[in-house]
């Protein structure tokens, strides 16, 4: 039987597809702590701006504001109020999203080094944080070599 190329190009492109998606798949199986580190697999991909400011017409007194000026305050003061939420939903979403990936490094890195299991991880763990986390992540990687023989 004789494919037509229409058909041949789709089967070539199905079983090129496949094999890429099973090497990517193969490929990040195979990823040390160190590898992920780099290709910023615990880097957090959220941010939240700054806290937003208090309009200074809020902090006046009624008397010394205009008509005008007076009927715009509940508009401006929700819209402060609604800003100043959003932010601090912001906040803690980063805060979640930033300890989530902390625990996800420190549980890859405890199952990388064999010691997933030891009674002293969390011991380990807090040293090596604490001696490497203002370098960033490889420092606390290197930290935790460096000790993780110590509770084998």
């Amino acid at each position: 039987m004789r494919l037509h190329r229409k058909g041949h190009d789709k089967i070539v492109a199905i079983l090129s597809e496949n094999y890429w998606q099973k090497e990517t798949e193969s490929a990040s199986k195979t990823l040390t702590v160190l590898d992920k580190i780099r290709r910023g697999d615990y880097k957090i991909r959220s941010s939240y701006g700054p806290k937003p400011q208090k309009d200074p017409r809020l902090d006046v007194s009624a008397g010394d504001l205009s008509e005008e000026v007076l009927s715009e305050i509940p508009a401006i003061k929700k819209q402060y109020e609604e800003a100043l939420l959003k932010w601090e939903e912001d906040r803690i979403n980063y805060g979640r999203e930033e300890s989530r990936l902390v625990n996800e490094f420190e549980n890859d890195l405890a199952t990388e080094c064999g010691v997933a299991t030891n009674s002293k991880r969390g011991l380990l763990w807090n040293k090596a944080y604490e001696r490497g986390h203002s370098g960033g992540l490889e420092e606390v990687y290197s930290a935790y070599l460096d000790m993780v023989e110590l509770i084998k």
